[in-house]
């Protein structure tokens, strides 16, 4: 990697929504400073999938690339931060830019900055609607689109390791959400996403799948490639629905609203101490 001029550089961590709101903030403090953005996306655990195999690049990034599940990929992301430390680049590693001001004014003077985030920092969402999937993943979002129709509805319930989703947002409050939404509407259609393949069955049983729309053999394991395709799927169906009950802690549902500015709100119990119905 070679250091040529002034610039901006994110390692986006977490999962894929983190990573996107992280990478929307750069491209907006990119642009306000007129610096090039250089996105690090490193494959782990948590999301095992390379960004060209989920979207098409956007013009305006420049990636680098390594998985942090081998030998080799660790040590080329520490040779990375010893470049860059070597080039006297500013390195904050907080997830949000608190005196976005002061910061500024050392972003502009540091030959490199290289910030770590897993969640928006700046700007307000401006460039999420530039990250265009694929078009085999375009293709299968497009066919779900014309199956959901112009009114579904987008239900997105986090569980696995997500324990305040699980504790505040419990599948019973969900399912008294589609009872009022089939109470309002006798047809409408609810698009389920979901990291529980438990959740999936129960509610489909519960409300038939002509009612609850899901994705067909859908994998559930997000450290590869085939699961994280399938949380894209899920996140632009979500997106395309005409409102979104989201879970309490989640940037899945709160993403995929921003997409096209359609309102969200988040199932929880009466006693959660955030004490709100949307973001």
């Amino acid at each position: 990697m070679i250091i040529r001029k002034k610039s901006l550089h994110l390692e986006a961590y977490g999962g894929l929504c983190n990573r996107l709101l992280a990478i929307d903030s750069a491209l907006t403090l990119g642009a306000e400073l007129e610096m090039p953005l250089i996105v690090y996306w490193y494959l782990d655990q948590g999301l095992g999938c390379r960004f060209e195999k989920l979207f098409i690049t956007p013009i305006r990034v420049r990636l680098i690339q390594s998985d942090l599940r081998t030998f080799f990929g660790k040590c080329r992301e520490k040779l990375i931060k010893r470049l860059i430390k070597w080039a006297g680049g500013y390195t904050p590693t907080i997830s949000k830019l608190e005196n976005i001001e002061a910061e500024k004014d050392r972003i502009r003077k540091a030959r490199i900055t290289r910030i770590k985030s897993c969640t928006a920092f700046y700007g307000n969402g401006r460039f999420i609607q530039l990250f265009k999937p694929i078009p085999v993943l375009q293709a299968t979002i497009d066919t779900y689109k014309e199956k959901l129709g112009a009114k579904a509805i987008g239900i997105h319930i986090r569980r696995t390791d997500h324990e305040e989703a699980i504790k505040f947002s419990p599948l019973e409050e969900f399912e008294r959400v589609i009872l009022q939404e089939i109470e309002a509407n006798s047809q409408a259609v609810i698009y389920l996403a979901t990291d529980d393949p438990q959740v999936e069955t129960t509610l489909v049983s519960k409300f038939s799948p002509n009612r609850i729309i899901t994705q067909k053999d859908k994998p559930f394991d997000r450290s590869n490639s085939e699961g994280i395709q399938a949380a894209l799927i899920d996140f632009y169906c979500l997106a395309n629905c005409c409102r979104i009950y989201g879970s309490v802690g989640s940037t899945f549902g709160m993403v995929a609203a921003k997409v096209y500015n359609i309102p969200i709100k988040v199932v929880s119990r009466n006693d959660f101490p955030g004490g709100v119905d949307k973001i």
